[in-house]
């Protein structure tokens, strides 16, 4: 960890000397606020410029309620997500401040705080969801403003489980060098290897910044995906910028359509209401979970007031102005660093400011705020949602989608099973999609019923011939029995026993019966069972 950081050292303290000029413009007048607070966001950004306004409604409302006057200086990273660190690095060593709170990673967070040192203990606050230790070092002032993102990837693995595909690809979008975004795969694949799912491949893309033709790469990246088997794509991270161009793209390149899967996870789907319609359009039958959060109590309503109000007046371009998660948390953490900081002030004199914090216990608009390992301990709830209703998938249909690739088998063949039973059978059906058919003829009739493929297979305690094996092929019978002695016994009262031997031949019976023409085409058809990875996470369908 230190090697990293020393590593990291020189790149800092040249990247300070290149903060954007206009990065400053946006902090309040004067150099010393002994209740300052530093921000770091990107207003080029919808998640940056919620997390803006929520911090500056949270100053005004600890104020209001408390008397308690603290300031914020924001640095705009202006879209350079790379100079989340050494932004707030500078913000440390030219302010006076409580703390930092901002669009850093856990990892960028680790790199200021380790920097700043004993001489300047600066808790640093990360509001970026992203992979961190699991048992972080206590000489590191980083708190994480979400929970273990584990919980997630269980969560998407579950969907996964429930609709029984057996092979994903994941795709993710690299934000920053400082970020560990590989790692996120890593507990995907894990989580997914659980549920008996294979992850079959993964895109990364690069920030849409360091690409000069972004529609090119979106294109030829969607070609590799479209050659894999899998028709089941999980979207696990990405900016809104390149979330509208990819699924405009997958709808120009017809992978909206029929057969195909497209899950969005948490942050990406919480700025659903902030796209434009035509996007929304483009994204018809995707599902998505998000991060829930109670919209009905008294604290939330005046604060979605407050928020629409002044985000109207400085986003006017902005078509949505409700607030999503992001914008939650960012309120938060500003007021559980004020609730900390009067405490200090007021009441225990022996504890630090971050262990202030990391005591905090109360209910905050994002959930409850109570911390462990340094980040939020409340396991979080998701709610699943689908861009037109609970569930159509992208071709406008409610039958799930196979999720592989339609290999060489014709698109008029791509139906539910037809399996012929008998009607009087006893038979238990199995986990494949199907529809059992009473069929009411002779055993004969059915086994031609089958060779003629008005039935897709026959299941049964059917007769294994030479004549029929002829017409069809069978699978290996469930119950086979040679020679039977049944034996027949009476009360022993005369000392005698009373035995009757008979030998019956019993013929083998098939339990299930196919017809292959194409001996491949069956071979995914047999469901995982369902695991649900994620036990503590409750699923809500609704609009």
């Amino acid at each position: 960890m230190d090697g990293v950081l020393a590593l990291s050292y020189s790149i800092l303290l040249l990247s300070v000397k290149f903060i954007s000029p206009n990065a400053g413009q946006v902090n309040n007048g004067g150099s010393n606020f002994i209740n300052g607070i530093g921000g770091v966001v990107d207003c080029n950004t919808r998640v940056g410029r919620e997390e803006k306004i929520a911090m500056d409604i949270a100053v005004q409302d600890v104020y209001s309620s408390t008397g308690h006057n603290l300031t914020t200086h924001i640095q705009d990273l202006s879209g350079k997500s790379d100079r989340a660190a050494s932004s707030a690095f500078h913000l440390s060593q030219s302010r006076k401040l409580l703390a930092i709170v901002g669009s850093l990673t856990w990892q960028q967070a680790a790199l200021v705080s380790e920097m700043n040192g004993k001489a300047n203990e600066v808790p640093v606050i990360s509001l970026i969801t992203a992979i961190s230790p699991i048992m972080p070092e206590e000489k590191l002032h980083v708190i994480s403003m979400y929970q273990d993102i584990s919980f997630e990837m269980n969560s998407i693995s579950s969907i996964i489980s429930y609709f029984k595909w057996t092979k994903v690809i994941a795709i993710y979008e690299d934000r920053s060098s400082y970020s560990n975004d590989l790692g996120i795969i890593t507990l995907l694949s894990n989580s997914l290897r659980v549920s008996g799912v294979e992850l079959e491949h993964y895109s990364m893309f690069p920030a849409l910044s360091f690409l000069t033709d972004p529609d090119i790469t979106i294109q030829r990246e969607l070609n590799i995906l479209r050659s894999k088997q899998s028709r089941v794509f999980v979207l696990l991270q990405s900016s809104l910028t390149l979330t509208t161009l990819l699924f405009e793209k997958a709808m120009e390149m017809g992978m909206m359509g029929k057969g195909y899967v497209w899950i969005t996870a948490d942050g990406i789907t919480s700025l659903l209401d902030s796209m434009d319609s035509t996007v929304v359009t483009s994204m018809q039958g995707v599902i998505g979970f998000k991060t829930y959060y109670s919209v009905t109590t008294a604290p939330f309503r005046k604060f979605e007031v407050k928020f629409r109000r002044k985000f109207r007046a400085e986003y006017p371009e902005e078509d949505s102005s409700r607030p999503s998660v992001f914008a939650l948390r960012a309120y938060d953490a500003i007021q559980t660093i004020a609730k900390s900081a009067k405490m200090l002030q007021e009441k225990n004199y022996s504890k630090t400011l971050i262990q202030h914090i990391l005591s905090s216990d109360f209910d905050g608009l994002s959930g409850r705020i109570q911390f462990k390992n340094y980040k939020l301990s409340e396991v979080p709830v998701f709610q699943i949602v689908n861009t037109v209703g609970p569930v159509y998938w992208p071709d406008g249909r409610t039958l799930v989608p196979r999720g592989l690739a339609e290999t060489d088998i014709g698109e008029e063949r791509r139906t539910t099973l037809r399996i012929a039973v008998p009607a009087t059978s006893m038979f238990k059906h199995t986990q494949l999609i199907y529809d059992m058919v009473p069929f009411h003829g002779s055993y004969d009739e059915m086994v031609t019923a089958v060779s003629e493929k008005i039935y897709d297979a026959a299941v049964g305690d059917i007769v294994i011939t030479a004549n029929k094996h002829q017409l069809i092929e069978f699978s290996q019978p469930y119950l086979q029995s040679g020679l039977v002695t049944v034996v027949v016994m009476k009360p022993d009262k005369s000392h005698q026993s009373l035995m009757r031997i008979t030998q019956i031949s019993v013929v083998p019976f098939a339990a299930i019966t196919l017809v292959f023409p194409d001996p491949y085409r069956y071979l995914n058809l047999h469901s995982k069972s369902y695991i649900d990875a994620a036990s503590s996470t409750i699923y809500t369908f609704c609009n």
